[in-house]
């Protein structure tokens, strides 16, 4: 039930994807599957979000810094106190809707707090 022609979002867990409602693909945990990769490639997407929770954030970075190697425009938020299934439909799509696009600066100083 993925359009695979429009933005994708990506969240951890089930509960984030009923925040989101949405083209939401939930990982179920941190990680980018190979095969979901291989998937996002082969469909052509063009624009990525990723929404893990708070404790997520150097995996976040990782996924981000592999779109934006691969073409991929991508917006990385992180979630400072609640994750997306706690904060709930509105206040996610909030979130949302003002996300910008993560730059390469954005993902340097990223690493770099995370060091």
């Amino acid at each position: 039930m993925i359009d695979w022609k429009k933005d994708i979002y990506l969240v951890e867990g089930v509960f984030d994807s009923f925040s989101v409602k949405r083209n939401v693909i939930p990982l179920l945990g941190k990680f980018l599957l190979s095969k979901l990769k291989n998937k996002i490639m082969e469909k052509g997407v063009k624009d990525v979000t990723i929404m893990l929770d708070s404790d997520a954030v150097e995996d976040s970075t990782k996924h981000t810094e592999w779109f934006q190697k691969s073409g991929i425009k991508v917006r990385n938020i992180i979630p400072t106190d609640k994750d997306a299934g706690e904060m709930g439909f509105r206040k996610v799509n909030e979130i949302l809707k003002s996300a910008k696009e993560t730059t390469w600066d954005d993902l340097v100083k990223a690493k770099l707090s995370n060091i």
